[in-house]
């Protein structure tokens, strides 16, 4: 059995205003929120990027606290700065080998937190993860843990609906070689176009 991981005051208070925003005035709908409630901890949640709304979409969806992986460049900012080390984030220099943040993650991994990442590095729109960085597939691969990966539809809008996917869990127990490492990249992307295949389907029933 595994520790629980409390959530401070500080995330538990964001958690809970971007719930209820998330509720009223930028609806969001969860396909697949039985797939959030998980026994195997840690784990790495893993989502597209297409906003900065998306780190505020995993935290009122995820039923624990997520660390979550930010630029280094929000540090940077004396009010996002105070709030970031509020709720516990992890500082990472994007498209660089960051051997600190690397081993933060992995030290946050083995103290049982959950782990937030955006493998894209940046913001895209198209959503289908067609480029992941490998960071967080050699996470998993190396602490033996489960990506879970969550598929953002759109940039959240004043009442319209905005679709968050859930996919199973994926898990790598290879050795960890360039070639397994591309393997497991490349599951993690066939994974993303069936959660936006299944985010269309959602889409299009709805409009029938």
């Amino acid at each position: 059995m595994t520790a629980q991981v409390s959530q401070n005051c500080w995330y538990l208070t964001a958690k809970r205003f971007f719930t209820f925003l998330f509720k009223t005035l930028f609806p969001v709908e969860i396909i697949n929120a039985d797939l959030m409630k998980r026994e195997n901890k840690p784990y790495i949640v893993i989502a597209n990027h297409r906003s900065v709304w998306d780190p505020l979409i995993l935290m009122s969806v995820c039923p624990e606290q997520i660390r979550f992986l930010v630029k280094e460049e929000l540090m940077q900012r004396p009010l996002l700065s105070k709030l970031a080390k509020k709720i516990d984030v992890i500082p990472v220099q994007r498209h660089a080998s960051d051997i600190r943040a690397f081993r933060d993650c992995i030290t946050a991994l083995r103290n049982q937190c959950i782990l937030g990442i955006f493998p894209e590095g940046t913001r895209y729109s198209g959503g289908s993860m067609e480029s992941p960085e490998p960071g967080a597939a050699m996470l998993a691969m190396m602490q033996k843990v489960e990506l879970l990966p969550v598929y953002i539809s759109a940039r959240p809008r004043l009442f319209h609906k905005t679709r968050v996917v859930v996919g199973e869990a994926l898990a790598s127990q290879t050795k960890i070689t360039s070639e397994n490492l591309a393997k497991f990249s490349d599951e993690i992307k066939i994974r993303y176009r069936e959660l936006r295949a299944e985010a269309s389907r959602r889409f299009y029933a709805a409009e029938e």
